[in-house]
């Protein structure tokens, strides 16, 4: 029979059990410890099972006990002895133990009823308290504390549920510190006779404010009490006016969460409700939100929390959303209702819209045309297929999910395309993939796998768009062959057509030396008729006996005048159709001259007025009939190309200019040189009635010509702008003016 007693040796509590006649039949080991000083005095001494207090001592030290008891089904009394030294000062347990009979009982039933009363208010408490004496021994833990605990993983059983250190030891593995118990030890020797207050952080997040008070009976320390009060969930609203009107205040100016409160009848309304809701504070306060929401949110017994999110529609008929959260709170025992309004029309909104893009994404998979897959790269196995990918591989949507990406794909650098593949999973980016794969007919294909991450939240799932690309790579394979073919037809048809520009450029050029024979012409003409005129002046002077040493002098001179004149001439036009193979910085000033000392005695024979002009840094200034440009100072003005290809383009539009005019009643041509920091522009005007406009935009191709009835070739402009082009690196343009044409050279300028 005593073996069904036993379990109460796990009790740490002094337990005892009597037999109807007051015999002691079972005492479990922690009496034995406590309470061995009088196990053998028997029921005369005081140790029954009658509920009250019982003292004890030890060595001299006086422990004081509160006995309950209950009677078991076989009608033994079980009595439970907890102890309560810490609350009971040594005096009084001196005053009680000799007092009599009468005083004794009245004291014990008041420490009874004290310690019932304090045991009963720290067990309502809504903050943690844990009441320690002082010599390591545990008093008292309410039901708050041990919810702050209940987390905490028992690596073993208390072997004395009376022992302090064991609860600390659970805080210590609770909190995100590792000196819980050296902070401990420092809070209760540093601050015995004053309160201390800091908070605590616990390693799921939780935040206590934790206060350290000295507890003493009558003027005798007897322990400490530690209060733990949990300040993330909720703000305890006090009772006291100033930390209540801080809070209200504090909710008062919240305009993003509307709140509504009712405590012991007081009812708070801030302003982000009444924005919310589009009514005044008074308007809510005294109808309350049912009749503005349409249902009670009240919620029930203290403790529970209703949330729901609901439509709510404005004044102007606009729907909104809100997300309601009602709690209700114990405040010193009353019940305060909580609740909160906040605007989620966003975040409701969003997730519609999240709803309506997965149907979508599940719309364009199922119905894509594309061949898509999802396979888990973890596993290699495909997830899932569209029915474009069914069709493709020939295989059912069960038999596809069974497959690998191995079983029907062939990577040739299986490394390279792993390395690809842990790459996109680590960095989120999608990458190409060039693989062969196994379809529908039997045959392998070239495909291109488009691999991408699906989602954020599913790292190890990829989306694959397989693209065929089989016929694509066959094309190239053609084309590449066909390109080699192409490269030689090129550079035959490249040759071909270096060949007809240089047959262009000498069909130019002999066109120009016809131009410059006729040119020679017209400078011998003058020379050679003063020749002649001397021989024939030598027969007359000879008749007439006119020959002497002054007159042979004067004939020699005048003679050989003519005759370097003549030199001279031929060394010009020699000049001019010299070829030069290197670019040169070169004075256009002076090879401009070069070309008007040749271009002067056609203009002059045709009765053509030749007007020269240079604007430039030092003004502006012109001349008519010249061969120079001496009448502007002696400066250079530089440019970089092919100094006879420049003079062969500018004698070529002077030309054009004098066939242009000589059928005009005003006979002229303008030559222009202006000149910047950084451009030369050499302009030739004529008055030669213009280009018609339907055709001044061909002027520049090959074999064009206006002049048709004078044999033109239709090379020379063509040949003039690709020497400005490619050899000047300029441009050269034609435009109407008014009564004539005008072509501009424009190229940079080099500074000397």
């Amino acid at each position: 029979m005593l073996n069904r007693y036993i379990v109460f040796n796990f009790i740490s509590s002094p337990v005892a059990v009597f037999g109807p006649n007051g015999d002691i039949l079972f005492t479990n080991d922690a009496y034995k410890k406590r309470i061995k000083s009088i196990e053998n005095k028997g029921l005369s001494e005081g140790v029954d099972c009658n509920e009250g207090i019982v003292f004890t001592t030890d060595k001299g030290l006086v422990r004081c006990y509160l006995v309950s008891s209950d009677i078991d089904d076989i009608g033994n009394a079980v009595c439970i002895f907890k102890e309560i030294t810490p609350f009971v000062s040594r005096k009084s347990m001196t005053e009680i133990i000799a007092s009599d009979s009468d005083s004794k009982n009245y004291a014990l039933r008041k420490i009874v009823e004290k310690n019932l009363r304090m045991s009963s208010l720290i067990d309502n408490l809504e903050s943690g308290i844990f009441v320690e004496g002082s010599s390591g021994s545990l008093i008292q833990v309410n039901n708050s504390f041990l919810k702050i605990i209940s987390n905490t993983i028992f690596t073993e059983l208390p072997t004395n549920e009376y022992d302090a250190d064991f609860y600390h030891k659970l805080l210590a593995g609770l909190v995100d510190t590792d000196d819980y118990i050296k902070v401990k030890d420092e809070i209760i020797s540093g601050h015995k006779s004053d309160t201390y207050v800091d908070e605590v952080r616990f390693k799921d997040g939780r935040i206590y404010t934790r206060t350290f008070k000295q507890l003493y009976v009558g003027d005798e320390p007897k322990g400490y009490l530690w209060k733990f009060k949990d300040i993330t969930i909720r703000k305890e609203l006090e009772s006291f006016s100033i930390e209540l009107e801080a809070n209200l205040q504090a909710l008062e100016s919240n305009e993003s969460v509307g709140i509504y409160m009712e405590y012991r009848g007081y009812k708070f309304v801030n302003k982000g409700l009444e924005q919310l809701l589009e009514a005044d504070r008074d308007s809510l306060m005294c109808r309350g939100l049912k009749e503005y929401l349409g249902f009670d949110l009240h919620a029930g017994a203290c403790g529970e929390v209703f949330n729901k999110t609901i439509e709510f529609k404005q004044k102007d008929g606009t729907p909104i959303y809100l997300d309601i959260v009602s709690d209700c709170v114990s405040i010193e025992g009353s019940p305060a209702h909580v609740i909160t309004l906040k605007d989620c029309t966003e975040n409701v909104l969003l997730h519609k819209d999240l709803e309506r893009n997965e149907s979508r994404f599940r719309n364009i998979f199922e119905k894509n045309l594309a061949v898509m897959l999802i396979f888990d790269s973890t596993t290699m196995k495909i997830t899932n297929a569209n029915q474009s990918a069914i069709k493709f591989y020939g295989k059912n949507i069960d038999e596809l999910q069974g497959y690998g990406m191995c079983d029907i794909t062939i990577v040739e650098n299986m490394s390279e395309c792993a390395d690809k593949l842990s790459d996109i999973v680590l960095t989120g980016t999608g990458k190409r993939i060039s693989a062969h794969q196994k379809v529908a007919d039997g045959s392998i294909r070239n495909v291109e796998l488009l691999i991408s991450p699906l989602s954020k939240n599913e790292d190890n799932l990829l989306f694959v768009i397989v693209d065929d690309v089989h016929d694509r790579v066959r094309y190239e394979k053609e084309l590449e062959n066909l390109n080699e073919n192409l490269i030689q037809l090129v550079e035959k048809e490249a040759v071909k057509r270096r060949r007809q520009e240089e047959l262009l450029m000498e069909k130019s050029r002999l066109a120009e030396m016809g131009e410059m024979i006729g040119n020679i012409a017209h400078q011998w003409r003058q020379p050679l008729s003063s020749l002649a005129f001397l021989i024939q002046d030598l027969t007359d002077a000879s008749a007439h006996n006119e020959i002497n040493d002054e007159y042979i002098q004067d004939v020699v001179s005048k003679g050989m005048g003519q005759i370097d004149y003549m030199s001279k001439t031929i060394d010009d036009f020699r000049d001019f159709f010299k070829p030069c193979k290197k670019e040169t910085v070169f004075d256009d000033k002076k090879d401009i001259g070069q070309v008007l000392s040749i271009f002067l005695p056609q203009v002059k024979n045709s009765d053509i007025d030749l007007h020269v002009s240079c604007s430039c840094e030092n003004g502006s200034s012109s001349e008519m009939n010249t061969d120079t440009l001496t009448f502007c100072e002696d400066h250079a003005i530089l440019i970089k190309g092919y100094a006879n290809q420049f003079k062969q383009v500018l004698l070529n539009l002077l030309a054009n200019s004098r066939h242009a005019v000589l059928k005009s009643v005003e006979k002229r041509i303008d030559v222009k040189l202006n000149a910047n920091d950084k451009k030369v522009f050499i302009i030739v005007e004529d008055s030669g009635g213009g280009i018609p406009e339907h055709v001044i935009s061909n002027v520049f191709d090959p074999y064009f010509t206006t002049k048709t009835e004078e044999g033109g070739t239709g090379i020379g402009l063509y040949m003039s702008k690709a020497i400005v082009e490619d050899n000047l690196g300029g441009t050269l343009k034609v435009e109407n003016i008014d009564g004539g044409c005008r072509f501009t050279i424009e190229v940079d300028r080099v500074k000397g």
